[in-house]
């Protein structure tokens, strides 16, 4: 009881105390007033400039587990990654930047420093990608030509890689 006593009284002290504690000069908005969203059409963006493509057979870190058309689960231990380098990617926004190789949606892609990658898992893939433009859409946007076409000439060629490495670069 007595505990009880002493923790009601501590925050009646409390609740006395803590309008000395705010910042009454700052003016709270409600949310109708807070800062408009920007439309699409309002964003500048600088153009894309894919500088360079480029293919790399990786050993992956940790085996991959994809499920096929049939319903069989099929574990890959490596796979091809490919880079994108770019010019300046500009600032980071929620938008959504969807990647394509001819008609083909990148799924998921990850950055690197001069860049976006991504990993292909399935070799028929690879193949039907071969000498497709690489096109560029944001937010439901018409697909914008990035002037390249992926290749993948040479993919059997490849020596094995660590994936970490290849990355760093």
């Amino acid at each position: 009881m007595k505990a009880m006593k002493a923790f009601f009284i501590s925050i009646a002290l409390l609740a006395q105390l803590a309008p000395m504690g705010c910042n009454r000069s700052a003016k709270q908005t409600s949310p109708s007033e807070g800062p408009t969203p920007i439309s699409l059409t309002e964003i500048k963006r600088e153009p894309l400039e894919l500088t360079a493509i480029e293919l790399h057979m990786v050993r992956l870190e940790y085996p991959h587990k994809l499920r096929e058309k049939d319903g069989k689960e099929k574990i890959y231990e490596r796979a091809w990654l490919a880079l994108f380098s770019f010019k300046s990617l500009g600032p980071v926004t929620d938008m959504g930047m969807n990647l394509f190789i001819g008609d083909y949606r990148i799924p998921e892609y990850g950055g690197f420093k001069e860049g976006v990658y991504f990993r292909i898992y399935d070799e028929q893939l690879l193949q039907s990608l071969n000498g497709k433009e690489v096109s560029v859409s944001f937010a439901g946007e018409k697909m914008k030509s990035l002037g390249k076409n992926f290749s993948s000439d040479g993919y059997k060629k490849l020596s094995v890689e660590e994936e970490s490495a290849v990355l760093k670069r």
